[in-house]
């Protein structure tokens, strides 16, 4: 599903990173293409696409929490 009110994952994600470093991780059963070509560009993002097993995930969260 997408978040309530009138902002996407997305906005979400450019509104977090104009304000913190945190990492981000985008779980999604949709299309990763345009996904990664609207933040592609921002450090610590990383992609999955459902399902991913809780392993993939595990790996993913260390992964971006280990860039700098």
């Amino acid at each position: 599903g997408h978040l309530a009110g009138d902002i996407d994952g997305i906005q979400m994600a450019l509104h977090l990173r104009a304000r913190t470093d945190i990492p981000i991780v985008f779980f999604t059963g949709d299309d990763l293409r345009p996904l990664r070509e609207r933040v592609g560009h921002l450090k610590r993002v990383a992609f999955l696409e459902k399902p991913s097993s809780v392993a993939t995930l595990v790996s993913t969260m260390r992964q971006v929490l280990a860039e700098p």
